[in-house]
């Protein structure tokens, strides 16, 4: 569920694009049309390949890091996925402040993008990559550790022995009471 309160109409809005493409393409459209300043930044954007919106002006989609590999020899494309949306994370930077920024699949921009004070992270990931990854030979599984161990830190989960989970889940059931929509949204917490 992505919200974004009436205040932040006329706002800078902020989206990463990952591997979830049409979900972020339809949020920044939905976005736009209620009067929001969206800007798409993305490791990728090919004019010839691409959702018609991104090519419509409704809002700019700037590339940073075509130029990174995305894997080496047809290996490491985890390290290299990680490597290049840091590189675009970096040059985000070299914008003006965001109110809110949508990042999604690759959870390493978090902290970065959590360095802009002033700006509210949002994580969209369907699917953790540590449960698509294969753990088949020790090689694979000495070479996911590190990658697996960075995105259990930067995106935590729900524990219900950390008052702060507890609470941000009271927050958002009442949030949901309150807009009307509870009978619509399921809340899961792993």
């Amino acid at each position: 569920m992505i919200y974004c309160h009436h205040t932040y109409t006329h706002s800078m809005v902020m989206v990463i694009i990952g591997g979830a493409e049409r979900l972020i393409v339809d949020a920044a459209v939905e976005l736009a049309s209620h009067g929001h300043n969206v800007h798409i930044f993305s490791l990728h954007h090919d004019r010839t390949r691409c959702f018609e919106e991104t090519l419509a002006g409704t809002f700019p989609v700037t590339v940073y890091g075509a130029f990174l590999p995305r894997h080496i020899f047809y290996h490491l494309h985890a390290v290299c996925a990680y490597l290049r949306c840091i590189f675009v994370a970096l040059c985000v930077f070299m914008w003006p402040s965001f109110d809110v920024i949508l990042a999604n699949q690759v959870s390493v921009v978090i902290p970065l993008m959590k360095l802009k004070k002033s700006t509210k992270v949002v994580f969209y990931c369907h699917f953790p990559d540590l449960l698509l990854a294969q753990h088949t030979t020790i090689l694979r599984r000495i070479y996911r550790k590190p990658i697996e161990f960075i995105e259990e830190v930067t995106t935590g989960g729900f524990d219900k022995r950390l008052r702060e989970n507890v609470e941000y889940m009271e927050e958002l059931k009442n949030l949901a009471e309150r807009e009307g929509v509870s009978h619509q949204v399921k809340f899961m917490t792993s």
